[in-house]
């Protein structure tokens, strides 16, 4: 469901503090559940060729953000749903991330 897909995208968001960005930019590649870490490495930027991802933050630097529980839980839940390699927010329709447009939206 698109709804529950938003809301648990939002949660995840609430409970790591990442940017928009790199919330929409987030892999699975980037989480490692056992250790309870998620890596930032890359965010997602809107250029005037549209969005496209970077392989860079904000800050110019990765950063290691611990999962609490909760996080944990959302992330299980994500994958139980979804068993692809890839982004964890896709749009149903086109299978690629959720653009920075859909997300204000």
């Amino acid at each position: 469901d698109d709804d529950s897909s938003v809301c648990r995208m939002f949660q995840l968001d609430l409970w790591t503090g990442l940017r928009r960005g790199e919330l929409l930019a987030l892999s699975w590649d980037n989480i490692d559940l056992d250790n309870r870490y998620l890596k930032v490495c890359q965010t997602l930027v809107h250029t005037s060729c549209g969005d496209r991802i970077v392989q860079t933050t904000k800050s110019r630097r990765d950063r290691l953000i611990p999962l609490h529980s909760n996080a944990i839980a959302i992330l299980h839940h994500i994958r139980s749903q979804d068993v692809s390699d890839g982004f964890l927010f896709v749009s149903p329709i086109t299978h690629t991330v959720i653009s920075l447009r859909r997300y204000n939206r």
